[in-house]
């Protein structure tokens, strides 16, 4: 488990520089359309390479020690990174290539990996004393996961011999939500009480609406965009409402630690405990402005106010980068302390909170760390390098300037290999850190 949840994170911020360094060889393709195969390879190296693996390494840290779930790694769960990584560069170099059938035959890889897997997650969900929102939400994003592969391989096959209904992109625009949507936000969702340590959740009830809208329309975008005969309208309105809802309880958690706010003493231990735990506030405040950007654009998009390329481009930029990115590295400073780094189990603290109560998983004595570059200098570095270059994007992608894309790249680039660092650092320092 310890080196299976490293290896996920580094790997993912591995797939991640390949995306980056694909970038450099075409910036124009980025700066141009959204169909261009040089963004279609760097979005699946994305969310397939980075963004998979970032969550499942996630999931494998929250499960056991802050839902005591029996969660034991073993040669599945070694499968479905090895696949992911694989796939990942497999399907970006396809892409690049234009072998659309490699594309299929690369999700196919993935998807039998998960399959050897999902049901006993789902099983032992079954059996969580953990709230009910939580489970379903768990549950429907790894139901996403397998739906949004197996329409990606229906794509790659629609390229060749077209069957789809609605046509490549509409079916396309559903496969992107329906694996941004249903798989990664539920997935945020469901574990956000328990990856959010220092803000208090929300009530439960917003959560239950927050999952049930996230995934209706989800669901639904890719359902109706793919087969029709219904455009969506009201599965766009879910997912949107979802995000709102989502916005607007973090805001809610906010002035709940404002107006009761979390004790001073355990507020104390835990910035000693992880000093670049203010690059990581910055990052989240980005993620939720990102997310905030992306439901005005897609409000726009949705109404037929404007098809641009470059809007199109910057909607999803906002979304993968700007938002699921931001979350990822602000996270990449708060989990590494709470890993099982031994096997002999190094969670922090020793106390294990129930599930529901919304305080962080295993908050105890932060022992003795050491302060070095790495964890005061360079979580700073990915913070701002990552903003910087998602913004220098987006500057770019409005500007149609390839050069601009390029340093904006170069920028993101600096970013991971500060947060590779940060996390090997964490490895090193193991339980002492804590």
């Amino acid at each position: 488990m310890p080196r299976l949840v490293l290896w996920h994170w580094l790997g993912a911020r591995l797939a991640l520089l390949f995306a980056c360094g694909l970038a450099l060889t075409e910036p124009s393709g980025l700066a141009g359309s959204p169909f261009h195969p040089v963004t279609l390879a760097c979005a699946h190296l994305f969310v397939l390479g980075f963004l998979v693996p970032s969550m499942l390494g996630a999931y494998h840290v929250v499960a056991r020690s802050a839902l005591a779930m029996p969660l034991r790694a073993d040669w599945r769960d070694v499968t479905i990174l090895v696949s992911a990584l694989v796939v990942a560069s497999g399907v970006a170099s396809h892409m690049a290539l234009g072998t659309y059938s490699g594309v299929a035959w690369s999700g196919a890889l993935l998807l039998t990996a998960l399959l050897l897997r999902v049901p006993s997650w789902w099983l032992e969900l079954k059996g969580l004393r953990a709230p009910l929102p939580m489970r379903v939400g768990i549950g429907l994003s790894w139901l996403a996961l397998l739906s949004t592969i197996g329409l990606g391989m229906a794509l790659a096959i629609d390229r060749g011999a077209p069957f789809l209904p609605l046509g490549h992109q509409q079916a396309l625009f559903g496969h992107l939500h329906l694996g941004l949507g249903g798989f990664a936000l539920c997935l945020a969702v469901s574990l956000d009480r328990w990856l959010l340590p220092m803000l208090r959740s929300s009530p439960a009830v917003l959560d239950a609406g927050v999952v049930c809208a996230v995934a209706l329309g989800a669901f639904g975008l890719a359902a109706t965009r793919t087969f029709g005969p219904e455009p969506g309208s009201f599965a766009g309105f879910c997912l949107g409402f979802g995000v709102l809802l989502f916005l607007f309880g973090r805001l809610l958690s906010l002035v709940l630690r404002w107006l009761v706010p979390v004790s001073p003493t355990l507020d104390r231990l835990v910035q000693h405990a992880l000093p670049g735990d203010k690059p990581a506030r910055l990052l989240h405040l980005v993620a939720m402005l990102s997310l905030g950007g992306t439901l005005a654009i897609g409000l726009l998009l949705s109404q037929g106010k404007s098809d641009a390329p470059a809007l199109q481009l910057s909607y999803g930029v906002l979304a993968m980068l700007g938002y699921f990115g931001s979350m990822v590295f602000g996270f990449g400073v708060r989990l590494p302390p709470r890993a099982p780094w031994t096997d002999g189990g190094s969670e922090l603290g020793s106390q294990t909170p129930s599930a529901g109560d919304g305080m962080a998983p295993n908050e105890g004595a932060p022992g003795q760390p050491r302060h070095t570059t790495a964890v005061l200098v360079l979580p700073w570095i990915t913070a701002i390098g990552w903003c910087c270059g998602t913004a220098l994007l987006l500057v770019a992608i409005a500007t149609g300037s390839a050069p601009l894309v390029a340093v904006s790249f170069v920028a993101l680039g600096i970013a991971v290999v500060a947060d590779s660092v940060t996390l090997l650092a964490a490895w090193r320092r193991g339980p002492a850190a804590t």
